[in-house]
């Protein structure tokens, strides 16, 4: 694609020119483009750790299986998006790595430094994991091409629910040929089958907002289709890992002295006091856990935004952050609020067990 004065003014105008478009021309679109239904990756294990720095250079890179052929589903009707997208997976004994390729013109890419969940209107990608298979619950990990991070964890029941946190490492860059991301997802962070073999519903997204938003996934979708998860692709090939277990202890301290003034004489310090805190977690099976905890300083969590209450008639709202209730929160999560854990705020102890044996979960 020419502009209009290239044939007149020769080459200098024409380098002019189409350096503005070529990332548009040389990166955007797969010549064997092809979406896929329920489509299938092999994933192969690493012998050297991936080092979390978005360049993609690792061993583990150079021999994964490719997870392409992105289809448009917003605002497209599973067509061929404009950027071509690529994803691949590896795993060690400790981590399940994922890396994405996202091809682009660099100087559209819509990235910013913000707090961890604030990333939904930049450039972003997410894995999927639904580990279990049976469409209940699954992971969604995400990162922007700064490699700042958000999550959420996907319920059959509730939807997304965005107050999860987990453990994981990402780093992004932002290069010459678009933008690229790693991730590095301990197995301590997830829960999945205790078997030899590992048989997962895995998706790969990426939100590409410009004049609209764009949504392209490695699956192609029915839009007729109700379920989310039938519809992802599967990966299979991670043997030999097991889910987090073990032991978790989390002990605090809080210290506090009151002063007071009598009159106009000096201030005249109390006594210090101090308060002991302890939580444990013990995972009893790799998909039961147990967990406990004395005297929790419960009030407030450092990730809570501030809120102030002036003659209000009803109770403030903050989303639960804390850790103790993270595991399970899907089972007591529901459309009515019937369990509002945030009014737990000064127990002296409390206990709390969840599981997924099979195809079931609870919480206590």
């Amino acid at each position: 694609m020419l502009c209009p004065r290239t044939a007149l003014v020769g080459r200098a105008t024409l380098a002019c020119c189409l350096v503005p478009i070529l990332p548009a021309l040389l990166l955007a679109q797969e010549d064997d483009w092809e979406a896929v239904v329920r489509p299938e990756l092999q994933v192969r294990r690493t012998a050297v750790p991936v080092v979390i720095d978005g360049l993609l250079d690792d061993a583990a890179w150079r021999e994964a299986d490719r997870a392409r052929h992105f289809v448009e589903h917003q605002p497209g009707d599973q067509i061929q998006p404009p950027v071509a997208t690529e994803a691949m997976l590896s795993y060690d004994d400790d981590y399940l790595y994922c890396a994405f390729l996202c091809l682009d013109d660099p100087a559209r890419v819509r990235a910013s430094f913000t707090e961890r969940d604030r990333i939904w209107s930049d450039d972003y990608v997410i894995i999927l994991l639904d580990t279990f298979a049976d469409q209940g619950w699954a992971y969604e990990i995400a990162a922007n091409p700064y490699g700042i991070q958000g999550d959420l964890q996907w319920s059959s029941g509730q939807g997304e629910d965005m107050t999860i946190d987990l453990v994981f490492y990402s780093a992004g860059r932002v290069t010459d040929r678009g933008w690229q991301v790693e991730f590095a997802i301990p197995w301590t962070s997830l829960r999945f089958p205790d078997r030899p073999e590992q048989e997962w519903r895995v998706d790969f997204w990426r939100n590409h907002p410009r004049d609209v938003r764009g949504q392209y996934s490695w699956a192609k979708y029915d839009r007729d289709e109700p379920c989310w998860p039938c519809q992802w692709g599967v990966v299979r090939g991670i043997a030999g890992v097991r889910p987090g277990s073990g032991l978790d202890i989390l002990p605090a301290f809080t210290a506090s002295q009151d002063a007071e003034r009598n009159g106009h004489a000096d201030l005249e310090a109390g006594a210090i006091t101090g308060d002991l805190s302890l939580g444990v977690g013990y995972g009893m099976t790799p998909t039961t856990k147990a967990e406990a905890t004395f005297n929790p300083d419960f009030s407030q969590v450092e990730s809570d935004a501030a809120q102030i209450d002036v003659n209000s008639t009803f109770a403030l709202f903050y989303p639960e952050k804390r850790p103790f209730f993270q595991e399970g929160a899907d089972l007591w999560n529901t459309w009515f609020n019937t369990v509002y854990t945030r009014s737990v705020n000064q127990p002296l102890w409390a206990t709390k067990v969840t599981g997924r044996p099979g195809s079931s979960n609870f919480a206590a």
